[in-house]
């Protein structure tokens, strides 16, 4: 199973999606500084549907 499904029955909207994500993550990296937290653990891979981190505690500080 893919998020925006697969073959004929494919989300239209998959590319807006996928190009709002960026300029999200853009918009995040231009106007922050991002840190990691005090209380930093190490991170772990979760293994299930998709590959995650099991915690990643940032703190975002204004440039």
């Amino acid at each position: 199973m893919t998020p925006f499904g697969g073959g004929p029955r494919m989300c239209p909207g998959r590319y807006l999606a996928l190009v709002e994500a960026k300029t999200v993550l853009a918009s995040i990296v231009r106007n922050f500084h991002l840190e990691p937290s005090a209380d930093t653990r190490p991170v772990r891979e979760l293994y299930t549907f998709t590959m995650n981190p099991s915690h990643l505690p940032v703190r975002l500080l204004p440039r």
